[in-house]
């Protein structure tokens, strides 16, 4: 008996120091982001002019919205997004912003720094509104555009990641050519300056880069 219980003493005490194994981390699953975005709506936000002892001028704008549709994408399926900026813009809309990306759909939210600059705009023609002119159209493209994932809720939880944007923005302006007061989302008959039909221009990011979740 005094032979047994010295062998499960032995046994017992030979368990208690083997350390116990690990669990077993969750695998990360890597990612691409290939995301459509159509802009479809523009906000006022604050917006106000600044002038330099030169005599020229700037376009301070301060917590401006922005929002739209996910038309397709690999990871934000069906979802919305809203992009509120901050910035500094010259006469001809060109300058540098930054500000929350913020993605909803069924799965969860995302949310996003951007960084982004802007390249001078082009006056294209103008916008039809209810048969009546409704102001000038301008095109504006990327000279760089950066997000950096932050944060995210259900399926994003987890989600780490980062890319660019691509894409042409045009930005409807009032008939005066300073103040951007909507963007074409592809509902806006725009005719050239020459009256030739344009079409229907529509504001289209691409959203691409990497990341992980899990």
């Amino acid at each position: 008996m005094r032979r047994t219980l010295a062998i499960l003493l032995a046994t017992f005490l030979l368990f208690s120091f083997i350390p116990a194994a690990p669990a077993i981390a969750a695998q990360a699953t890597k990612v691409n982001f290939n995301e459509v975005m159509s802009v479809q709506y523009i906000g006022t936000g604050t917006v106000r002019q600044i002038g330099n002892p030169d005599g020229t001028y700037y376009w301070l704008v301060k917590d401006r919205p922005a929002a739209g549709i996910i038309t397709s994408g690999n990871v934000f399926t069906g979802g919305t997004f809203t992009f509120v900026y901050s910035g500094v813009f010259r006469p001809d809309q060109s300058g540098r912003a930054e500000g929350d990306l913020t993605v909803v759909t069924p799965a969860g939210t995302a949310t996003a720094k951007v960084i982004t600059s802007i390249s001078a705009t082009t006056p294209i023609g103008i916008a039809l509104k209810d048969g009546a002119p409704y102001g000038i159209v301008a095109r504006a493209s990327f000279t760089s555009a950066h997000f950096a994932l932050v944060m995210g809720t259900g399926s994003y939880k987890h989600l780490k990641g980062a890319g660019s944007f691509a894409g042409d923005i045009y930005a409807i302006l009032d008939m005066s050519g300073t103040h951007v007061i909507a963007l074409a989302d592809g509902t806006y008959p725009v005719f050239g300056f020459d009256n030739s039909y344009l079409g229907n221009p529509a504001s289209i990011m691409t959203m691409t880069g990497a990341g992980v979740t899990g």
